[in-house]
């Protein structure tokens, strides 16, 4: 994970943010954290399907900085564009 000072840049000050991952590390991850098959998410293929040069695909952890101050999913991942987030790619299966 990246420091602090890196998630309040990008305006999660009370969350983890890894470093930058590229889009198979996202893919793995996401099937290691129990979904068999997100890059069949519509989610993720817009989100893909949209990475311009200079982005950046990192995961947003609001869940165990225990501060979750986000409304909805504390754990995605981010598309980062210019230092702002332009789409989240939410992963986790809930039954």
């Amino acid at each position: 994970m990246e420091p602090r000072s890196i998630a309040k840049q990008l305006g999660f000050p009370s969350c983890l943010v890894s470093v930058p991952l590229s889009q198979s590390e996202v893919i793995e991850d996401a099937k290691r954290m129990g979904n068999p098959k997100p890059e069949h998410y519509p989610e993720w293929i817009e989100m893909s399907a949209s990475i311009q040069p200079g982005d950046q695909l990192r995961l947003v952890d609001c869940l165990r900085a225990n501060r979750s101050t986000n409304v909805g999913d504390p754990y995605y991942y981010a598309l980062i564009r210019d230092g702002k987030i332009v789409s989240e790619f939410h992963f986790i299966l809930i039954n």
